[in-house]
């Protein structure tokens, strides 16, 4: 009998993430365009079987296009995102267990976190083209992105890796 959990694959998140990044935005409108890449690579965590194995792989090369994307300094997306999958593994028993309004809470903060390596990377760098409440902002809209796709995909019955 067939099972009705279905499993989506990290490549399908990780394209529709980069096709969603590079679309163009409206100038007024940038800052609540979310960070799609960091939003579906925390979805994957969720829905995709046997991600632990290739996390951090799926983070360098999230982050290294993300990083030609931007055409940042190569290397600041990438340690963003290993970052986050770092803090992902190292808590995958709290956030496996939580309940999820504490599941939003701690990925908004995740997101929080990887806007902050981005604010001191570009602050080292030179380049402060985001004051610290704009990316607050990318960060909020990333979080109400994640917990909207987080319960479509829930709707539709995909399985939860955990």
């Amino acid at each position: 009998m067939a099972s009705k959990n279905k499993s989506i694959h990290p490549i399908l998140f990780f394209s529709a993430g980069i096709f969603l990044q590079i679309l163009p935005v409206r100038i007024d409108l940038i800052f609540f365009q979310p960070r799609w890449v960091l939003v579906l690579f925390l979805l994957s965590y969720f829905y995709s079987l046997n991600l632990y194995r290739f996390i951090y792989l799926y983070a360098f090369v999230s982050g290294l296009f993300l990083d030609v994307i931007y055409g940042s300094p190569l290397g600041q997306h990438i340690f963003g995102m290993i970052l986050i999958a770092f803090l992902l593994l190292k808590s995958h028993r709290m956030i496996g267990q939580a309940p999820l309004i504490q599941l939003v809470i701690i990925l908004a903060s995740f997101m929080l976190i990887f806007e902050l390596a981005m604010l001191v990377i570009d602050g080292f760098v030179g380049i402060l083209n985001l004051e610290i409440k704009d990316r607050f902002i990318l960060a909020m809209t990333s979080c109400f992105w994640w917990f909207g796709l987080y319960l479509t995909f829930s709707q539709l019955n995909y399985k939860k890796s955990n």
